[in-house]
C-alpha cells in the first residue's frame, strides 16, 4: 500500500525595490534580505487546516536565513520560486531560490515559520 502526498505547495513570485538603490552591493543585499521576508511563510502553511485563512491565525516567523550567492540588484526584478516543506506540530517550512531576470539563481531563503488558530477558532475550522 503506498501513501498518498500532497503535492508540494509552491508558488512563484516576481519582486524588486520599486526606487533605485544606487550600487552599493550592500544596500541591495539588506534590500533582498527584507523582500525574502514576503511569502515564505505563506507558502509554508498552505497545507496547514488553516493555510491561507489568515484571520483565523495568530502567524510568526521562528527562524529566517538568506544566503547571497552572487551579486544582485534588488531594484531589477527578481525571481522567487517558493516551495513549501510540510508543516507539523504548529509549524511551517518554507524555502526559496531566487534568480535575477537572466537567470542567474543570486540567492537562498528558508524560514520556518509558527500557525496556531486564534483563541476561540478550532483548527478544523472553516
Amino acid at each position: 500500500m503506498t501513501e498518498e502526498r500532497e503535492p508540494e505547495p509552491r508558488r512563484v513570485v516576481w519582486m524588486r525595490v520599486p526606487e533605485a538603490l544606487g550600487d552599493d552591493p550592500a544596500v541591495h543585499a539588506c534590500a533582498l534580505a527584507y523582500l525574502s521576508d514576503e511569502d515564505p511563510l505563506g507558502v509554508a502553511l498552505l497545507p496547514h487546516s488553516l493555510g491561507g485563512r489568515w484571520e483565523l491565525l495568530m502567524t510568526a516567523s521562528l527562524d529566517h536565513a538568506v544566503w547571497f550567492h552572487r551579486p544582485l540588484r534588488a531594484d531589477q526584478w527578481l525571481l522567487f520560486d517558493l516551495r513549501g516543506h510540510g508543516v507539523a506540530n504548529a509549524r511551517g517550512m518554507a524555502m526559496a531560490r531566487v534568480f535575477d531576470a537572466s537567470g542567474r539563481h543570486v540567492a537562498s531563503v528558508a524560514q520556518e515559520g509558527l500557525a496556531r488558530p486564534r483563541r476561540g477558532v478550532r483548527a478544523g475550522e472553516g
